[in-house]
């Protein structure tokens, strides 16, 4: 056909073939312009319901126009040919792209965005690709990307190159097929996400997630197998990217991300803050601190080789250009039999500081040896003999060493922050590190000696500001996690915060819970926006900063803010289990159910009584209708706190009263008014017990109470699907105004 015309088309070269049609460059002689045309084969002409599904199936993509969609431009037929006429794309495909090798992350990740966007665009007209693939995604010199084949590719195999594709009632290519495709079920725009999965990971990978040597291996792996992890090839590439890549190709539609859009949003972000310059990502120097192992014969010193670990981090956050991971994660390997690899894999890091201490008399000696976590070999160690007085030099010496061998970019104030001793004298400092001790435990009885600790360290000392913002943090704490009287607590953390400040107004820690307290007992929003932003001033790497502000997002209802701060306060802190259920948290408000899900899930591994991860499970299923489902994740919340009115009651009445057992939901009623009549109960969760039953006097009733009391609870009435059953009661507004969450 080289060299015809076929109606006002010049035929140039062919430039690909495949089983059901062989595509042209021709030039438009009307208007001048190169164009592709995509002739079908007979196989497709002669049979008269392909046919008109051929021509159906065009005329809609034909409806499409978007900078990422190859446009069709005509469908037409002249000399007893049919042909489908689309624009020209000077470039090559994303499948001959990757022959030379994997692509960069940020190239990568860009590649995604513009894939994305043009099937969300296809998504919302209805229309559903079904043969996503690298072949069918072209990119331009200038980095533009257009999707080929829409509407028809469905009807066609892969290419002559050595791609399994797989004919008859299961269409589209086999690598790259979801499992309902491959099971030859219906499928929705979702089998698109998985496609698109497939391609991002071959994209990062250089190799496709699914192997075999025949279509039926790559299918059975498909439906039963799990693809290797991504950093495991590559360690360069940034947890929260390979997330979402794996998040896309979960084997059960509903647990892919919920649309193309949450996954444009999360390519974005992830582009913004890990990958914000057009040059290859490249990581900044990263280092867990673990703590040190306490080898006095007396086994007295584990709370000291905390402090030291703890000190350490709290310093090496002030290096420019280091990232350190937050002390909760780090500690979290404490005790455990695992390799320095697994350690650095999980937390993302390139070094490990690990270490001991040894007491005897007044004698300390200190080792502390760096690891590189891909090799395993010892970068750096040494061994500190020292009076137990000259700890704090033992730190600072520790500290420069570990800057030094990273060689950090480092600024003269930064030097300045490293050398700083500090003042407090050595029995105030260990009695403020055994208060860090159990604060870090949390739980009301750990609060409450921490408390003892910290008011000793004060009595020693009494400028020693670390230790009130410790009493602060304590107190600030004490009624989220027990029922008591919030308005006592949230006055002697105030007082406590206040005078931490005024002894060193550049502690972060004090700073962060000054924020929590303006949130949490004061509705004071801007004050704590001024807070949270100082304490990531003076502590970049302090995770607390960023997930408390998170909190101040979402009881505002800014859930993008919320994602993005407690996105943040889980790249510092990866395995801690409050961080991970409060991520799902602001996942489910902001609407990504199935990664609240995820995120609840993984919450219970590492802490199986996690309180409010069954809550929060609880909710994603309630908003999906799932009513047996909810019921069962609250009520094993409700046994987390058995003689406790707790937080998880009301939504029992209220999953109850969705069931239409209103017997069953005032039974359960009862029996939750009578507990609280035993011990003290919050006043707002009595609040949302009444609302949960439909009694919104005695609702309001207990609500002006949580009002009158200080209850800190109080802060999260925006939230939760009790309080739309009064979200247009007038009462209920006015108190929303009254506490700051309405103008």
């Amino acid at each position: 056909m080289i060299g015809q015309t076929i109606s006002h088309y010049k035929i140039l070269e062919k430039i690909g073939e495949g089983g059901m049609s062989v595509v042209y460059k021709a030039q438009d002689t009307t208007l001048g312009r190169f164009v592709a045309l995509k002739f079908p084969s007979e196989q497709v002409l002669t049979n008269e319901a392909k046919k008109t599904r051929f021509i159906r199936e065009a005329k809609a993509a034909a409806a499409l126009d978007h900078p990422n969609i190859c446009i069709l431009h005509e469908i037409g037929q002249a000399q007893g040919k049919t042909f489908i006429s689309m624009a020209y794309i000077d470039g090559r495909s994303l499948y001959e792209k990757i022959k030379s090798g994997p692509l960069y992350p940020d190239e990568a990740v860009d590649i995604a965005i513009q894939a994305a966007q043009g099937l969300y665009e296809a998504h919302e007209k209805g229309i559903v690709h079904r043969d996503i693939k690298t072949g069918n995604i072209m990119v331009t010199a200038k980095g533009a990307v257009k999707i080929m084949d829409f509407g028809i590719a469905k009807l066609e195999s892969s290419t002559t190159e050595t791609r399994l594709t797989s004919h008859g009632a299961i269409m589209g290519t086999v690598d790259y097929m979801s499992p309902e495709q491959a099971r030859g079920e219906p499928v929705d725009y979702r089998t698109d996400i998985w496609s698109l999965g497939v391609v991002m990971y071959e994209m990062l990978a250089g190799r496709l997630p699914f192997k075999g040597g025949t279509a039926q291996a790559v299918i059975h792996a498909i439906l039963y197998e799990e693809p290797e992890k991504l950093r495991n090839l590559r360690r360069e590439i940034p947890p929260p990217l390979e997330q979402a890549v794996l998040m896309s190709m979960q084997k059960e539609p509903p647990n892919r991300h919920e649309n193309l859009g949450v996954l444009i949003s999360r390519l974005r972000a992830i582009r913004r803050d890990y990958l914000t310059s057009s040059t290859p990502y490249k990581k900044s120097p990263s280092i867990a601190v673990l703590p040190f192992t306490d080898m006095s014969p007396e086994k007295d010193q584990e709370y000291f080789g905390d402090g030291m670990a703890e000190e350490l981090i709290n310093a090496l956050t002030h290096v420019g250009d280091l990232h350190v991971i937050a002390r909760t994660s780090a500690f979290a390997y404490k005790g455990k039999s695992v390799t320095v690899a697994e350690i650095g894999r999980d937390l993302n890091v390139e070094t490990i500081l690990e270490g001991s201490v040894r007491k005897a008399g007044n004698r300390l000696r200190i080792t502390a040896q760096l690891v590189d976590t891909t090799s395993g070999h010892h970068l750096w160690s040494q061994r500190y003999d020292r009076q137990m007085d000259d700890v704090f030099a033992i730190q600072d010496d520790i500290t420069s060493a570990i800057v030094d061998e990273l060689k950090p970019k480092l600024l003269g104030q930064e030097k300045a922050k490293l050398a700083k001793r500090q003042t407090v004298e050595l029995p105030a400092y260990q009695l403020y590190l055994k208060g860090r001790f159990f604060w870090n435990k949390r739980g009301a009885q750990n609060l409450e000696k921490a408390i003892e600790y910290f008011d000793k360290a004060v009595e020693d000392d009494l400028n020693y500001a670390a230790a009130y913002a410790g009493l602060a943090s304590s107190y600030m704490l004490i009624p989220i996690y027990s029922s008591v009287p919030a308005a006592e607590y949230g006055r002697k953390a105030k007082d406590n915060v206040l005078k931490a400040l005024e002894i060193d107004d550049s502690l972060a820690e004090a700073h962060a819970s000054m924020g929590f307290i303006m949130v949490w007992y004061e509705r004071d929003w801007d004050g704590a926006d001024t807070h949270f932003k100082r304490a990531y001033e003076f502590n970049p790497g302090y995770a607390f900063a960023h997930h408390w502000y998170s909190e101040s997002f979402y009881f505002r209802g800014r859930f993008e803010e919320a994602v993005r701060e407690m996105e943040k306060a889980f790249e510092l802190d990866p395995v801690s289990a409050v961080i991970h259920r409060d991520l799902a948290t602001v996942y489910f408000f902001a609407g990504q159910l199935d990664r609240a899900i995820e995120f609840c899930t993984k919450a219970l591994e590492i802490d199986p009584a996690m309180f409010l991860a069954h809550y929060h499970i609880g909710l994603v299923y309630l908003a999906r209708s799932m009513y047996e489902e909810a019921l069962g994740e609250f009520q094993k919340e409700n046994q987390l706190q058995p003689n406790t009115l707790g937080v998880s009651n009301a939504l029992i009445v209220f999953t109850y009263m969705q069931m239409g057992k209103k017997e069953l939901a005032g039974k359960f009623l009862d029996q939750s008014v009578a507990l609280s009549k035993r011990t003290y109960a919050v006043p707002s969760f009595l609040a949302s017990l009444y609302f949960a039953i439909g009694d919104k006097d005695k609702g309001f009733e207990f609500l002006k109470r949580a009002y009158d009391q200080q209850d800190c609870w109080l802060v999260t009435i925006k939230l939760g699907p009790v309080y739309q059953t009064v979200r247009s009661d007038p009462r209920y507004i006015k108190m929303l105004k009254k506490i700051n969450l309405e103008k």
